[in-house]
């Protein structure tokens, strides 16, 4: 029987654990979606690819490891683990609606992975801004709460494809840097609803507008808050992405 609680059923238990390179410790993940994507990344997949019957056992596992350690678990790896044990048991009884559980918790997967990717991003740039330029007061940099983005995987993967390109392009450009001047994300998400607001705008053209790195990734987070609200469309004529305003 799958259930959640004091004891996880885990099939082939002895074969994960003797497979394990290093322990792993709830404590090292920010959160459940983390630990996911570093089960996925170990077995050399991407999201898409893996069937998340692939990777149960093993989350399982370390919850009940964690269990024996008397560490707490945190709430939310317990929810997870609740929609794992679903899916597995839609996969045994061969229910239909397995393919929909996972395919909204890959959805979670590839959001919170491209999330993390920028956030990356603003933390090396802050830390470019605030260290190699210390000669003057340093780049004021508003922080951005992490948030969830309901956006369609596919057509997000475009577009963070294409911020990575200009991000990379800038590296090799020399740009005027403004020191004093601060970025603020609902700032840069009135800019973009201005810019759109006379017609459809290719990504390059509003990705042109950064002055710097740190600028380009404040127009692309304006752009996934702005799709998620539904003020705009993103999408996909021929080999190029538009971004569209919504009536």
């Amino acid at each position: 029987m799958l259930k959640t609680g004091e004891n996880f059923q885990i099939e082939n238990k002895k074969e994960i654990e003797s497979n394990k390179d290093i322990v792993l410790k709830l404590d090292n993940f920010e959160g459940p979606l983390e630990l996911l994507l570093y089960l996925i990344e170990k077995k050399k997949m991407k999201i898409s690819e893996i069937r998340i019957t692939q990777i149960i056992d093993e989350y399982l596992s370390i919850l009940e490891e964690s269990k024996r350690d008397n560490l707490d678990i945190k709430v939310e790896f317990v929810l997870i683990a609740t929609e794992l044990l679903e899916i597995k048991a839609y996969s045994i009884l061969s229910f239909e609606k397995e393919k929909e559980s996972e395919k909204e918790l890959k959805r979670r997967l590839e959001e919170y992975k491209i999330f993390k990717e920028v956030t990356k991003d603003v933390a090396k740039l802050e830390n470019e801004f605030n260290i190699s330029y210390s000669k003057k007061e340093g780049r004021k940099i508003t922080k951005v709460d992490s948030k969830e983005y309901n956006l369609d995987t596919l057509t997000l993967d475009d577009v963070y494809e294409s911020y990575k390109k200009y991000l990379s392009k800038q590296n090799t450009e020399i740009m005027q840097i403004k020191y004093e001047r601060t970025y603020i994300l609902e700032d840069e998400i009135e800019k973009l609803k201005i810019f759109v607001y006379d017609g459809i705008k290719t990504l390059g053209e509003i990705f042109q507008r950064a002055e710097n790195k740190m600028h380009l990734v404040y127009i692309f987070l304006a752009i996934l808050d702005t799709y998620k609200e539904g003020s705009i469309d993103i999408l996909r004529i021929n080999e190029e992405i538009y971004i569209k305003r919504i009536d």
